[in-house]
């Protein structure tokens, strides 16, 4: 469905309803992606190094990815005006707990006061997906946890939320 859906925005981008539709249909698409997300948290809770959660854990990271590149080819193509906000996290590195509660609570309530004005796409850092692997080097991340904003402003470690409001709307 998200390949087809990436396709479906490639080839068939003419038309006075396709950006209306278009934006509709990502912003369904990132709705599922994020209750099969409050899913695999549940089962993460009881069975956090199963094989089966890191598979299900890297399906959904995919699944994020394709939403953060739909959400970039929309901007682009339709001109609408929202901010794509990536926040890396480590899966495994338990030391990292508390700085990425915090900032996952950050983000989450910048999402909260801008709704549909900001794409939140939360990726694990660790559990070995190439495309992952080669953001943090396109972005020189070496940092956990680590925020990037409209694929330009890149913030490594615990960022005051302010730091990231600051930046979330310049073009």
């Amino acid at each position: 469905d998200a390949r087809l859906q990436s396709l479906y925005y490639q080839t068939l981008s003419d038309g006075s309803d396709f950006c209306d539709s278009a934006i509709k249909s990502n912003l369904e698409f990132s709705e599922k992606i994020y209750d099969e997300g409050k899913k695999i948290d549940r089962y993460e809770k009881a069975n956090r190094f199963s094989p089966d959660l890191i598979l299900q854990k890297k399906r959904h990271a995919l699944l994020q990815m394709q939403f953060w590149f739909n959400s970039i080819k929309l901007r682009d193509m339709c001109n609408f005006n929202y901010s794509t906000v990536v926040y890396l996290y480590s899966h495994y590195d338990d030391s990292l707990s508390m700085k990425q509660k915090i900032e996952g609570a950050a983000l989450l309530e910048l999402k909260e006061k801008y709704g549909s004005s900001m794409m939140l796409i939360p990726l694990p850092s660790d559990i070995g997906i190439l495309s992952v692997d080669a953001i943090k080097s396109q972005y020189n991340i070496t940092e956990m946890p680590a925020v990037i904003v409209n694929e330009k402003y890149v913030f490594q470690g615990l960022t005051p939320k302010e730091k990231i409001e600051e930046v979330l709307f310049k073009s």
